[in-house]
């Protein structure tokens, strides 16, 4: 099992821990050295780079959408903690959520006056 998987794999099996307020440091630790050490048999990870996995998690599976809903994640005590570099996945929700519209709709070439727009673009 790669850094990565483990990773994502101890989040699935311990999604509570990411939310306590207080944070448990030390139910943390030891969770995390049961999992990486004990069963996955590498060395455990940084902290930060477990928060980054759960932030990006979030982002990518759709469960944050909007910058307020980032905030709320990145206000808990982990990850006020844990995560220097919190504008990267400010960056990360703004590719993650900006829509372009498509350059060409192929149900529309049809309509004339579509087509016509088209044509003027290119």
């Amino acid at each position: 099992m790669d850094k990565r998987e483990a990773i994502k794999l101890f989040i699935r099996r311990n999604p509570s821990i990411f939310n306590s307020d207080p944070f448990l440091n030390e139910v943390f630790k030891k969770l995390k050295r049961e999992f990486f050490v004990d069963f996955a048999k590498i060395s455990p990870p940084k902290d930060s780079d477990i928060a980054g996995e759960v932030v990006e998690g979030l982002i990518i599976t759709g469960k944050v959408r909007t910058t307020e809903e980032l905030d709320s994640v990145l206000s808990r005590p982990f990850f006020k903690e844990k995560m220097p570099n919190k504008a990267y996945y400010y960056e990360k929700l703004q590719l993650k959520t900006s829509h372009q519209e498509p350059i060409l709709d192929v149900n529309r070439l049809k309509e004339a006056e579509y087509t016509e727009k088209v044509k003027e673009d290119f």
